[in-house]
């Protein structure tokens, strides 16, 4: 795991909030060796990998939690999505669900769509979420564990960033 640093002034907004830490786990990926582009924020697609067409270990339906837990009492930094995610054999992901950030207090319904690729049991995602009032980076990674587990954990400077999917 990776911890993070970032310049030190407040993030008032939920957005940034959300895309610091998000931000955060995608420097996490390129860490260790997922193809991202850093200058995009996108998948490189011409990093060397399996690449979702030709790796079929993720291909199809999961039902996913993906949340944020504060190590410093920050309840602004503590969100979870849980959502069904469809990843495509070409590359392309869609994800529904509903977002709760425990300062809101209420479930908002999201939607998010992106591309993906792996290679062997891991995979990384890069997206756009769309809720009602706003939208954010959708960027996770997931390691399979068994043919129907995967999951991810990393801790920043804000808290931990966790995912887990079932088939």
């Amino acid at each position: 795991m990776k911890i993070c640093s970032y310049p030190s002034f407040f993030f008032g907004a939920r957005t940034a909030v959300v895309a610091i830490a998000i931000i955060c786990f995608a420097s996490d990926l390129r860490a260790q060796g997922l193809p991202l582009d850093p200058g995009s924020r996108k998948l490189d697609p011409s990093a060397p990998s399996a690449g979702a067409q030709a790796d079929n270990t993720f291909v199809g339906r999961w039902q996913c939690q993906y949340m944020s837990r504060s190590s410093t009492g920050d309840r602004s930094v503590n969100y979870a999505y849980y959502f069904d995610l469809e990843l495509g054999a070409g590359g392309r992901f869609d994800a529904q669900g509903n977002y709760y950030a425990e300062t809101a207090g209420f479930n908002q319904g999201f939607r998010a769509n992106g591309q993906w690729q792996s290679s062997g049991d891991r995979m990384v995602a890069n997206g756009q979420a769309q809720l009602p009032s706003w939208t954010s980076p959708f960027v996770f990674q997931l390691t399979r564990y068994s043919p129907g587990n995967a999951s991810f954990q990393t801790q920043t400077q804000l808290g931990t960033l966790a995912i887990a999917c079932t088939r």
